[in-house]
């Protein structure tokens, strides 16, 4: 007439089937099949278990073999040595330490893993309403492992180093780009973006320049939108792989209070990195042109009035930064130079920038989006060509 409850079956993941067979219990989950001594009801116990199937965020080919990733399993991420022609047939895997995955490479026969996490801040056990502040905090910390791919399919650690980071926060993946043959640079573009206010706005943008202000309204108190950012973008980590082992050599963050956001992909030549960014600026001469509307009817008959924005307004830009590691310890940052879309690619040792925006034509936005080829001097860009795009979405481009 009741029921009570005795011994209990972990499972990596949630269980969805079991059932029992005489003294064995056959519970199975999306990750593994276990089947358990079901003796004693109240300490059963694992006799077998087998891996169904795993996580593979990243994957390494290496000869013969595949390195594959498991960026965020339960108990920290994870490597894992499988053949290349049967990916089922697991040689060999390593539990890493439990820091967050940010990035992973192989080059020159090793493999680089790059781990780390944001300041942490340690809270009382017992709530103090009156003070309720840290008593202790962890710095940033990054950890960088290396492992010699010649020892495969054993991933045999060859070299770990540490670096206490500046940056307080940061999420996301890091794009690995090799600056030049013993300089590695990891690049986060992450970033978030919105605008706040009261009231409705307009976005009217232009080529390379985005506006947004107050459509027309009666409404007393509505204020302009005002930009707001955030987010582990523009961060670079460069390390050397120039001595015995690898040493973070500089970090780098080009956000801070300038607002810059939506970091692009990274790209490299000549030891030079190229990645491009959005800003937000107010501009006081910017003077919209006036434009006419229907504004009310009577009737059949329609009547236009005339909205005269005054000078001024938000817009957002592309800038292009490019950031030279001829000594990775003094990265030098060029200064930012307009462009009119999102890096996506170089061309000629980075003297042609290829850019991807919106297209917009007299202050209004098209509903095109567009390529742009432009010409790169070291100091100015000059557009060269554009194409627009096909109206359907997706978009692909190569």
């Amino acid at each position: 007439d009741h029921l009570v409850k005795r011994g209990v079956v972990e499972h990596k993941m949630g269980a969805r089937r079991a059932t029992v067979h005489r003294e064995r219990l056959i519970s199975i989950s999306s990750r593994e099949l276990l089947t358990v001594d079901i003796t004693n009801r109240d300490k059963p116990v694992v006799v077998e278990s087998l891996q169904l199937s795993w996580a593979a965020d990243r994957v390494h080919l290496a000869g013969n073999y595949v390195i594959e990733v498991d960026a965020y399993g339960s108990e920290g991420p994870a490597l894992r040595v499988v053949e290349a022609n049967d990916p089922s047939a697991v040689r060999s895997f390593l539990q890493l330490r439990n820091l967050p995955y940010m990035g992973s490479t192989d080059h020159g026969g090793k493999l680089y893993v790059l781990q780390g996490r944001g300041v942490e801040y340690v809270y009382p056990k017992e709530y103090n309403p009156t003070n309720y502040n840290p008593i202790a905090t962890n710095p940033a910390v990054f950890l960088l492992s290396t492992f010699d791919l010649a020892a495969l399919p054993q991933l045999q650690l060859s070299s770990t180093t540490t670096k206490s980071g500046s940056e307080n926060y940061f999420y996301g993946q890091y794009q690995p780009v090799m600056v030049k043959p013993d300089v590695l640079v990891w690049a986060n573009k992450s970033s978030g973006y919105w605008w706040w206010g009261r009231g409705p706005i307009d976005i009217m943008p232009m080529v390379g320049v985005a506006e947004a202000r107050l459509a027309p309204t009666d409404s007393a108190g509505i204020f302009a939108p005002w930009p707001w950012w955030g987010g582990g973008a523009g961060h670079f980590i460069a390390v050397d792989l120039s001595g015995a082992a690898p040493s973070f050599a500089s970090e780098l963050k080009l956000t801070s209070t300038n607002g810059w956001w939506n970091f692009s992909d990274s790209f490299t030549s000549n030891g030079l990195l190229y990645t491009s960014h959005q800003a937000s600026e107010f501009d006081p001469t910017f003077d919209p042109p006036p434009y006419v509307y229907t504004c009310r009817w009577e009737g059949t008959n329609s009547f236009n009035c005339t909205n005269d924005p005054p000078p001024g307004t938000w817009v957002t830009r592309y800038y292009l930064d490019v950031i030279d590691y001829s000594d990775p310890r003094e990265p030098l940052v060029r200064k930012p130079v307009n462009i009119p879309g999102s890096l996506i690619g170089l061309h000629r040792n980075g003297e042609v920038l290829y850019t991807q925006g919106a297209d917009f034509r007299n202050y209004w936005y098209s509903n095109d989006e567009t390529i742009a080829a432009s010409s790169y001097d070291g100091v100015n860009a000059h557009l060269i060509a554009t194409l627009v795009l096909n109206q359907s979405w997706p978009r692909p481009v190569l």
